[in-house]
């Protein structure tokens, strides 16, 4: 049997692209292997490097599905090459699945020694694959846009010819007034086909280095000249977080959109939800997130978004408003998926909504459209 020197071993470890965990087949089921990545991904609180020899419920103890799963392979049988698994959330996150191997060690007399497992991190590419749908849904959007401009276009413009007519035909009388209001709304009409035509059209993001807290603060300042709000505001930008690879102008306005969407919503615009009793504040956040990329949030204590429109209020010209336009966060879904990310939005504790964008690592976005979205090959080390 060969056996690599311990070096090498840690070296091997720290250079997986997936991550690994193996036990011992004894009663504390002990590691015997826990890469740098698995540690990180799987949200353990202690270091891999002092890990090992531990029994796995000590340093792995809120993964109770993974346990589980390492512990059936006990018996040394094999399973599937190609399986998924739904974990709980790491700190500051939210549930996340993984693309795994399991793997029963057996000895050569055919002893089970332990048992390992191979995974992956999904959560990039189910990111991806939630681009890929928005892409396809703003193609979708934008060929019916060309189509309604074409159509509607000519007659509008022939529409305001004539109304002008009419005006001054009917100069200092009383119909006057009703053609200046006819005019106004073909030309709100025109310019809501022009918006609609300007929104599905591509975005050229000029991306630069830029500091977070200036982001946030020039956003804020922005959105609040916007809607005035006193209640307290809060500003937190981790200290690990260094400046963001982003398009600085594109991605303020989609966080002064952000920032006062959360205003209008304390102020009780158009929404039948119970206010929570926590009196109004806002609270802005970047931190680094645990794939490498960043996660910005925008929380206020409004009513809450109900669950079932959480998707819905990201399509253009969808509003809960009397007086929105439904086209806010929908800029804001196409600047951060055009920055390769994604936002979404859920419940704050103790009451109102989170706004949270995703944003990945400075290049990740271009490796990914490298990377098939596909399942872990039967060794678990690879994607097909």
């Amino acid at each position: 049997m060969s056996v690599c020197d311990p070096e090498f071993a840690g070296a091997l470890l720290g250079s997986l692209r997936t991550g690994l965990v193996a036990i011992h087949a004894d009663a504390s089921m002990r590691l015997a292997a826990l890469s740098d990545g698995a540690a990180a991904v799987l949200d353990c609180t202690t270091p891999a490097a002092k890990a090992l020899g531990r029994p796995a419920g000590e340093v792995l103890g809120h993964q109770t599905e993974l346990l589980a799963l390492l512990r059936s392979a006990l018996d040394g049988r094999e399973r599937p090459g190609r399986c998924e698994l739904r974990l709980p959330p790491r700190r500051g996150g939210e549930p996340f699945t993984i693309g795994y191997t399991l793997i029963p060690v057996v000895g050569p007399a055919g002893d089970t020694r332990g048992a390992a497992i191979l995974f992956r991190d999904l959560t990039l590419f189910e990111r991806r694959e939630e681009q890929d749908r928005h892409k396809d849904r703003l193609l979708a959007l934008g060929q019916m846009a060309a189509g309604l401009a074409h159509e509607l276009r000519n007659p509008l413009a022939s529409l305001e010819v004539l109304l002008g007519l009419l005006k001054r035909r009917a100069a200092g009388e009383a119909d006057g007034e009703l053609i200046e209001e006819a005019l106004g709304e073909v030309r709100s009409l025109a310019a809501t086909v022009t918006g609609s035509l300007d929104f599905v059209r591509p975005l050229q993001l000029e991306r630069r280095a830029t500091p977070a807290r200036e982001l946030l603060d020039d956003a804020l300042m922005r959105a609040s000249a916007r809607v005035a709000f006193d209640g307290p505001v809060e500003v937190h930008v981790s200290p690990e977080l260094d400046a963001l690879d982003v398009d600085p102008e594109r991605m303020r306005a989609a966080l002064v959109d952000l920032v006062a969407n959360a205003l209008e919503a304390m102020q009780g615009d158009g929404d039948e939800r119970p206010s929570p009793a926590a009196a109004p504040s806002l609270r802005l956040s970047a931190e680094p997130s645990s794939d490498g990329g960043v996660r910005i949030e925008v929380a206020d204590r409004g009513p809450g978004v109900e669950a079932s429109l959480r998707e819905r209020i990201f399509h253009p010209f969808f509003t809960t408003r009397a007086e929105g336009t439904g086209v806010g966060l929908a800029e804001v879904q196409k600047v951060v998926a055009a920055h390769g990310g994604q936002v979404e939005v859920d419940d704050r504790p103790g009451g109102g909504a989170v706004f949270r964008m995703h944003l990945p690592a400075a290049g990740a976005c271009d490796r990914a459209d490298s990377v098939p979205t596909t399942a872990l090959d039967d060794t678990g080390m690879e994607w097909a």
